[in-house]
């Protein structure tokens, strides 16, 4: 029964995953502009590979103008990282589309990092393209405990997010990128207490 449930589960969640990705009404400009570049067969625009991760945190420094000890990977450094993307915006009125998305790239390769290093996340590899770039967040126990209880995985589409981020520091909102790490966070704390007890 058990195996049965896991199965359901997981088709669920690909199920939902695939429905949000193909949900282009929803998306606002910058993820859009990624899906169009995707169709279009830009390697820019499709999966992150995890090699690719120190280049990119090193290009993101260098771009938003921070040093390796502001941009430390930790979770106080994703508020740093949304007030320097801020001050970005400002000075670099209007990106090229081939910039803004390797700006999205940097950003979702460094909050990926952020939450599989703090959250317990794992990188999700078989996204279709920087939209669905993803992290899983999973205790260490994800399967099953002693107990005969199940941990289900929870997934951050983190290029999605960092693109809507993106679209709400244009509109002259909040980016949300902390946000993000929290709501991962307290879902890391509930799955490793559930699945300990």
């Amino acid at each position: 029964m058990a195996p049965l449930l896991l199965a359901f589960i997981g088709a669920l969640l690909t199920s939902a995953r695939h429905i949000f990705q193909n949900n282009e009404e929803k998306m606002g400009p910058t993820a859009r502009l990624i899906q169009n570049c995707s169709r279009n067969g830009n390697p820019l625009c499709g999966t992150i590979q995890w090699p690719e991760e120190e280049n990119l945190i090193e290009d993101l420094r260098k771009r938003l103008n921070l040093t390796q000890k502001e941009l430390n990977e930790s979770p106080a450094s994703l508020k740093r990282l949304e007030t320097a993307l801020i001050e970005y915006s400002k000075r670099e009125n209007k990106l090229e589309d081939k910039e803004l998305i390797r700006l999205i790239r940097e950003v979702t390769i460094y909050v990926g990092k952020v939450l599989i290093l703090h959250c317990g996340g794992k990188w999700f590899t078989d996204s279709r393209n920087l939209n669905s770039s993803e992290i899983e967040i999973v205790s260490e126990e994800h399967v099953k405990n002693s107990n005969g209880k199940f941990s289900i995985p929870f997934g951050y589409l983190i290029g999605m997010s960092v693109a809507w981020s993106w679209d709400e520091i244009n509109y002259g909102n909040l980016p949300g990128l902390y946000k993000l790490y929290q709501s991962a966070h307290r879902k890391y704390r509930i799955r490793v207490k559930y699945t300990s007890e």
